[in-house]
């Protein structure tokens, strides 16, 4: 569950940290943008942020055998994360 919390200008703001097996990503949301804050990779894993527009982001966690994945967005005035651990 995101944390939610305001800023100096009053504008509401939510961070959370999402794990998937390759690691994790702490990210905060808002309704100008989306952002990671921090990454730690599993042994084995890279991660990779890549940052797809203002309020959609995508961290990906690679090991030479697999891959998960975290979508974070801002949508319906609220936070959204979708977590591939690749498993399917």
């Amino acid at each position: 569950m995101p944390q939610r919390w305001e800023d100096a200008d009053g504008l509401v703001n939510y961070t959370s940290t999402v794990p998937t097996d390759g690691g994790w990503a702490k990210i905060q949301w808002n309704s100008n943008k989306v952002l990671v804050i921090d990454t730690l990779a599993e042994t084995g894993y890279a991660p990779k942020v890549q940052q797809e527009s203002a309020t959609r982001v995508s961290i990906s966690f690679e090991s030479a055998a697999r891959s998960t994945l975290i979508t974070a967005w801002w949508d319906d005035d609220r936070p959204q994360v979708d977590v591939d651990n690749g498993n399917g």
